[in-house]
């Protein structure tokens, strides 16, 4: 799971000869983050589901179920890994023993390093899962498991602002990430006019307008509504020093996705988007405006020529 680093500095804002020439750096994602999860009963574990990029048709032994009717539930549904199946794991997830974990609270600013020979391999059934039910592979988490002694104070918050990273090198800034602070505007202020191409006249209409800047870049925040509610977002990264759009995006709600609100908006104290250096030598960072109901959110990278890195949390049902 090498991590590509850039031979100019990534911040978004290469000349369009830099661009060119290290175009193929940004043409696929080059980091795994994944996601912290609790499991388990009375004895909860913190753990970190590969199981996004793993793909193994076997990554259980086969008595889990072959002969699942005569085995507990209890023990059906946590198995640590024998060396076998963790040097599988490993293998295809291009985990080396030597690599590190690297946990990254964002909210808190905090970095917790484990070494990978230190983690246990485990497989967990999924939460949907009930002793009634006959278990297929498939139903089984395979990732590392911890001890809730690491980042302590994020345990509070359930892991929910942890990245994490498996390799030889830790990719974060640790410089400390915004919460961002919604202000609305006038609509005036908002850098480009709503298309109403694809959609019906009447149906749709301009909803309120919102900035928040961030260092030398200022995003700007549309709500579109449909029949008077809000069903799309649109989200436009400007770099204030050159005027140019940076990042173009909308968001909509769908079967699985609904719009995360805003926060500071309306008296709330939510706390969805953050924006800032996450990575090294990666241009910055905005996240946090959809909620997933199945599948995993994106973090936004701040420039053209890079693609968002899409984050790992197992979330099935």
């Amino acid at each position: 799971m090498a991590l590509s680093f850039c031979d100019f500095p990534c911040d978004g804002y290469a000349t369009k000869a830099e661009q060119g020439k290290n175009a193929q750096i940004f043409k696929k994602n080059d980091i795994d983050i994944f996601r912290v999860v609790l499991v388990g009963d009375s004895d909860q574990k913190a753990f970190v589901s590969l199981s996004d990029i793993y793909h193994d048709t076997l990554p259980v032994p086969a008595k889990y179920i072959a002969n699942q009717k005569n085995i507990a539930f209890k023990d059906l549904k946590h198995v640590e890994l024998d060396n076998s199946y963790r040097a599988k794991l490993t293998s295809e997830t291009k985990i080396s023993e030597t690599d590190t974990m690297f946990l990254y609270d964002y909210k808190y600013n905090k970095l917790a390093k484990i070494p990978v020979k230190q983690l246990k391999a485990v497989a967990y059934l999924t939460p949907y899962a009930h002793k009634d039910q006959t278990f297929s592979y498939s139903d089984y988490r395979i990732g590392f498991e911890l001890d809730k002694s690491v980042l302590q104070q994020s345990l509070a918050n359930y892991y929910d602002n942890v990245f994490v990273y498996l390799g030889n090198k830790n990719p974060f800034t640790q410089e400390k990430m915004q919460l961002v602070r919604w202000q609305q505007i006038n609509a005036k202020e908002f850098p480009k006019t709503f298309s109403t191409k694809g959609v019906k006249k009447g149906n749709y209409t301009i909803g309120k307008h919102y900035k928040f800047k961030s260092a030398n870049i200022i995003y700007y925040v549309q709500d579109i509504l449909f029949n008077g509610r809000t069903e799309k977002r649109r989200l436009i990264a400007v770099d204030s020093s050159s005027n140019k759009i940076m990042v173009e995006k909308e968001f909509s709600t769908s079967e699985g996705i609904s719009l995360a609100p805003l926060n500071f908006i309306e008296d709330n104290d939510l706390e969805n988007q953050w924006a800032g250096n996450l990575f090294k030598n990666k241009p910055p960072v905005i996240f946090g405006f959809e909620y997933h109901s199945f599948g995993c959110p994106s973090l936004i990278l701040v420039g053209k020529t890079h693609n968002n890195i899409p984050t790992n949390c197992d979330n099935r049902h």
